[in-house]
């Protein structure tokens, strides 16, 4: 993921995002209703901080983890005055917090890039980490959705084998598979693949 800051960060996070950091404000908007009051968040797979920068202010204390050390700095450059706001470097599969840390976790656009694999075992961590009765609020893009599904043949091009960020898409059946092997009750509530996952 170094590799993917230093030749575009932005296509990196979010790609086909028209308005990068305005596009953080309307992935708040989504987390909103998932939000407790008072809640400790963490985000996995920060990068640069587009979410995070407009989450702060809702949040009593707001976790970063990105596994790109180049990601995390352009990310203190952005959030480096928020005094709630705190950035970790790390993978999403070994996350470092104990039991129970969280009241809330998401990941926008970031699985993504992991393969299926790593999924499993990010999702286990983050099964770890959150408090029971909590949500993971997680976005990944839809096989099932014709854009997408076009947005995949595009990626399947040879080219794409050498680039630095590889792309994996999904199936509502797979991320409820792997989310209640893990042991969460899962729910589907968006075409982009929004899935919320709640810890009993």
């Amino acid at each position: 993921m170094d590799e993917s800051a230093r030749t575009d960060a932005l296509n990196a996070v979010a790609l086909g995002v028209r308005d990068f950091w305005q596009s953080g404000q309307n992935e708040v908007e989504m987390l909103k209703k998932y939000l407790p009051a008072d809640a400790a968040v963490l985000e996995v797979g920060c990068g640069v901080g587009r979410i995070m920068l407009h989450l702060a202010p809702l949040c009593k204390e707001l976790h970063g983890v990105d596994i790109s050390s180049e990601m995390l700095q352009k990310a203190e450059s952005a959030l480096g005055g928020l005094p709630n706001v705190h950035l970790h470097s790390g993978n999403g599969y070994d996350l470092p917090f104990g039991p129970e840390t969280f009241d809330l976790t998401y990941s926008c656009r970031v699985f993504q890039h992991m393969p299926k694999n790593v999924v499993l075992y990010s999702l286990r961590e983050v099964y770890r980490v959150l408090r029971p009765g909590s949500q993971f609020v997680l976005q990944v893009p839809n096989l099932l959705l014709d854009e997408h599904m076009l947005a995949f043949t595009h990626f399947a091009q040879p080219v794409f084998f050498r680039k630095p960020y590889p792309m994996y898409f999904y199936t509502p059946d797979e991320i409820d598979r792997l989310g209640t092997f893990v042991g969460f009750r899962v729910a589907i509530v968006d075409d982009w693949l929004l899935a919320i996952l709640s810890k009993p």
